[in-house]
């Protein structure tokens, strides 16, 4: 069993990519398109990537991984009259991503048992396996049409998608049963030669419930829009987009909370938009544009308010100090069919939209000045600005009010007081002692972004170009978080306190104050003599780079341990304020923990070989390329704990904030340096 933990585990990978296309030209007036793409991924042991792991995740949390993505569109595009030009598109993308066990890899014993020991590693096999995440259908029709009358350009339109998504998951993981054993001796003796049906464990839990999600997204869309030529120097252009979503309806209602039955979604989404572009000159344009865009309905949040209605999926939980739960578990390493009339099913959580859910939208304008200097230069200066509203938040309607106010001692390093942070907290049971938390999806978070982008740009000219680009950017929001936490809001955790979104507003993750990126592609010729010699030797090398500086992003905000419960009867005794929310040290600035800056510059050196005469299309690119030149190194993860908290004192923790953790960088993986080879023939 656990010689599996210590050796290589075989991994492979086998990826196809197909793709074909038609183009015909009907006649003069209709032309007809279509494309289509296949891509399958093959990947036995391949969820987890890294090259080794330390924590037995290779065993434990990895499996067979398998993608199949397959797209295809048709267009006609018709221009009936001189003035007129319409294009009608159909599309279909179907793509599943699909995880299972490798059977070879299963513990010998377990089978496909969730057990955990003492402070080793889980024994058995992922947890959250096997999945289905998503298998997606989705058919799209689109017809936009444009119109010129004299100064005036007009486009409209209309798009219909259905989008269908089938889901196989067990959202609480481990519906195969996990044991939880205090000790290697109590594993032992339920492991091996138990005949008398001894029950060691610790702890038993399984996921009990219907693991198939499948559901429909219905959406339409229509726009208008109107490109005004006012004068030789001037184009307004005026529109606006009406978008529905049509959300499917859960097909089971928690009779306790009839919110579970229905997701709402607003019929209001109409968006205006405007754009100016006034030229000054013959070298200088000056645009500014405003407009609002409303997000799609989030398939996540769909598949987690089906399943989180504490009726589709439900979870068992069963411990060693009630008699009465241990007589109604299993003995290892059997399983239960169903939940035990004798035991205690755990309090479920329960997640469901507002009954006044609103579309989330992001205002967005811009302001930009471009200016021409010479015959093949440019320089623009932007200021880019956005605000999103009416983001998704979730507020837990189980939760107690705000009770007493308890003040903490800070100390410094030295064990000093230095300071003190007071804050109410949470006290009591849950209103409803059915259920855990209820956590209700509603809107009501913010976001802000302002930013100046500079960019000059040397177009091709005697072999060379150029592009350098500098942002100044700041981003702001209401502890919106990213990732996983912006996608399902099955939980409360982004936030300090229970409703209080504001609380939170400070820098956001995505926030990043500077970036620099500098690139270039020089192919000079050396000499303009004809010849083989000159050709392939002497001329035709390529030189390219690319060069990135940019400041540091938030790893996240510093946060506080707790070691005791501070007030008795509080909710939790995981935050300082007993909801349970986040850790953040909530009298720090959010997300104030940045990740040092990044240099990296990646450069190409490429001898380019006609395969042919002097100006054939048919070459052959031989090309280096190294990445990282100097191996700089900026952790993408750091740890995060500045205090702990025992007895109403929080004492720092220097050591255990600020250390890097990760390195990984997108888009590579690693940020470690790298040099590759690689021949491409062009014709």
């Amino acid at each position: 069993m656990l010689p599996r933990f210590f050796g290589n585990v075989p991994r492979t990978a086998s990826n196809d990519l197909y793709f074909a296309k038609l183009d015909y030209h009907f006649s003069e007036r209709n032309t007809f398109s279509a494309s289509f793409n296949y891509l399958r991924w093959l990947s036995p042991n391949g969820i987890q990537t890294s090259v080794s792991s330390t924590s037995g995740a290779a065993i434990n949390g990895n499996g067979d991984d398998s993608v199949l993505v397959r797209d295809g569109r048709f267009t006609w595009t018709a221009v009936p009259t001189s003035t007129f030009v319409n294009e009608f598109r159909f599309g279909w993308a179907a793509d599943r991503q699909a995880d299972t066990f490798d059977n070879a890899e299963l513990g010998s014993g377990l089978g496909l048992l969730d057990v955990a020991v003492a402070s080793a590693p889980n024994l058995g096999p992922a947890a959250y396996l096997p999945r289905v995440e998503p298998s997606e259908s989705r058919f799209q029709f689109v017809d936009n049409a444009t119109w010129t009358k004299g100064t005036h350009t007009i486009k409209f339109g209309f798009d219909a998608a259905s989008t269908e998504d089938y889901i196989y998951y067990y959202v609480a993981n481990d519906p195969y049963g996990a044991y939880t054993y205090q000790t290697v001796t109590a594993f032992a003796l339920d492991y091996s030669g138990n005949t008398t049906g001894m029950k060691d464990w610790q702890k038993y839990t399984q996921q009990f419930g219907n693991p198939v999600v499948d559901f429909r997204i219905n959406e339409y869309a229509a726009y208008l829009q109107d490109e005004w030529r006012a004068t030789k120097n001037l184009t307004v252009t005026l529109g606006a987009r009406y978008e529905y979503s049509q959300a499917p309806t859960p097909p089971v209602t928690n009779p306790d909370w009839p919110q579970t039955g229905k997701i709402h979604t607003s019929p209001t989404n109409l968006a205006p938009r405007v754009g100016v572009a006034w030229r000054l000159g013959d070298k200088t344009v000056i645009r500014a544009g405003y407009g609002i865009f409303y997000a799609r309905l989030i398939g996540s949040l769909v598949d987690n308010v089906f399943t989180g209605n504490g009726i589709y999926q439900t979870g068992v939980t069963l411990n060693n100090t009630d008699p009465n739960q241990v007589a109604a578990g299993p003995v290892f390493p059997n399983t239960l069919s169903a939940p035990p009339t004798g035991g205690s099913v755990a309090a479920s959580t329960i997640q469901f939209a507002s009954p006044n859910l609103k579309t989330p939208y992001s205002e967005q304008g811009n302001f930009t000045v471009e200016r021409q200097f010479g015959a093949s230069t440019s320089l623009s200066a932007a200021y880019i600005w956005s605000r999103g509203a009416q983001l998704y938040g979730v507020t837990d309607l189980n939760a107690p009010p705000l009770g007493p106010t308890v003040t903490y001692t800070i100390d410094d390093t030295s064990g000093n007081a230095v300071g003190t942070y007071s804050t109410q907290v949470y006290v009591g049971k849950r209103p409803n002692t059915k259920y855990g938390g209820v956590y209700e999806d509603t809107n009501g978070v913010d976001s802000y972004y302002n930013g100046l982008a500079v960019t000059a740009q040397k177009r091709l000219s005697h072999g060379f170009l150029a592009l350098a680009s500098y942002t100044w950017s700041h981003e702001i929001d209401d502890g919106q978080s990213n990732g996983s936490g912006a996608l399902f809001f099955s939980n409360a955790n982004n936030w300090t306190y229970n409703g209080n979104y504001r609380f939170d507003q400070g820098s956001g993750l995505l926030d990043q104050r500077h970036r620099f990126v500098f690139s270039f592609d020089w192919t000079p010729t050396f000499t303009h003599r004809s010849g083989a010699f000159y050709r392939y030797v002497v001329n035709n090398w390529q030189l390219a780079s690319i060069t990135t500086l940019a400041s540091g992003r938030p790893n996240g905000s510093l946060t506080v341990r707790v070691l005791d419960t501070p007030v008795t009867g509080m909710l939790q005794n995981t935050s300082l304020d007993g909801f349970g929310g986040n850790f953040r040290v909530p009298f720090l600035p959010v997300d104030s923990l940045y990740t040092p800056p990044m240099y990296r510059a990646d450069i190409r050196v490429a001898k380019i070989f006609p395969l042919g005469g002097e100006n054939t299309v048919r070459k052959g690119y031989f090309t280096f390329d190294i990445f990282n030149v100097s191996n700089s190194i900026s952790y993408t993860a750091l740890s995060s704990q500045a205090y702990t908290e025992k007895g109403l004192v929080l004492t720092p923790t220097p050591a255990a904030y600020g250390v890097g953790t990760a390195d990984g960088g997108f888009p590579d993986g690693t940020q470690a340096r790298r040099m590759q080879i690689g021949l491409r023939i062009v014709f």
